[in-house]
């Protein structure tokens, strides 16, 4: 919400916008990654697997060397994942 001009005692002020965004398609698409093609990741701080494991399919093309590859890379794409949905926006956002 927004005032058009000051509010004497309001502790916020009048031109405040709080904006929200649930934008967090990149994540689910990692996560979708990990399941479908049963990525067993290693790190400390990684989310839970589905309790339904019957997502899994195997990647059309790059065979083992690829899933070696995404299951290596797949933590700290991770991070840097929830690192920018979890960031804050600058002013002009």
């Amino acid at each position: 919400m927004r005032s058009l001009v000051p509010i004497p005692g309001n502790p916020w002020p009048h031109d405040m916008v709080l904006t929200v965004e649930e934008d967090s398609t990149a994540l689910l698409e990692l996560l979708w990654i990990r399941e479908a093609w049963r990525l067993h990741p290693v790190g400390d701080d990684l989310p839970p697997l589905l309790a339904d494991s019957s997502v899994g399919a195997q990647p059309e093309s790059g065979g083992a060397e690829e899933l070696a590859r995404w299951q290596y890379f797949w933590p700290e794409l991770w991070e840097a994942c929830v690192q920018h949905a979890s960031g804050i926006p600058g002013p002009s956002a």
